[in-house]
């Protein structure tokens, strides 16, 4: 596992052949090897992946720069946190493994996709959704769940935490605008 820029999480497996390259400005590289045995122990509570993973913002970001964080501060209770930070990363990044959608998606999801990640800040009707793709509402919450593992208000909601997790660290706006950019009613 390393984090690649603050905001960048990259997941390989053992034995995953790789290389990093980095612009002229560098970078901060955090590696974290997993012991196989360990790995395997993980794998008996859900699914870790079995190749290459790349993440860009979101949880897995936020846990990768809390990691970060807490390397460089070291006390006693630092391996400990460090073990805990770790496997809520790793369950993070097998979560969004899981939700990778399959190649054969229909392009009219692909639509709906992009439209809700276009739009998750309004407040979008499952019904208005399948009438802008041209398929029923059951359909489509149908289909949605069984290509990426959840429905779609559970999507729009990880799109609008996602968003207010970035606007919170990246700027200094109140919580509560922020939170209403990103959708939410309170």
């Amino acid at each position: 596992m390393r984090l690649t820029s603050r905001w960048s999480v990259t997941f390989h497996p053992a034995g995953e052949v790789h290389a990093d390259s980095f612009h002229e400005g560098g970078a901060r590289e955090l590696n974290i090897e997993i012991k196989p045995a360990r790995l395997q122990l993980y794998r008996e509570f859900g699914t870790v992946p079995k190749y290459g993973v790349v993440l860009s913002g979101g949880a897995a970001s936020w846990l990768a720069g809390r990691l970060y964080d807490e390397f460089r501060r070291i006390d006693e209770l630092s391996t400990l946190t460090l073990e805990g930070l770790v496997i809520e990363l790793l369950g993070e990044i097998s979560r969004q493994h899981a939700r990778q959608p399959r190649s054969d998606l229909p392009l009219w999801l692909c639509q709906v996709r992009e439209l809700i990640g276009d739009r998750f800040a309004e407040p979008l009707t499952l019904s208005e959704i399948a009438g802008a793709v041209g398929v029923h509402p059951i359909h489509l919450a149908r289909e949605f769940r069984r290509y990426f593992h959840c429905t779609v208000g559970q999507r729009i909601r990880e799109l609008r935490v996602e968003h207010a997790c970035r606007a919170l660290s990246q700027s200094g706006n109140l919580v509560a605008d922020i939170a209403l950019a990103a959708g939410f009613a309170d």
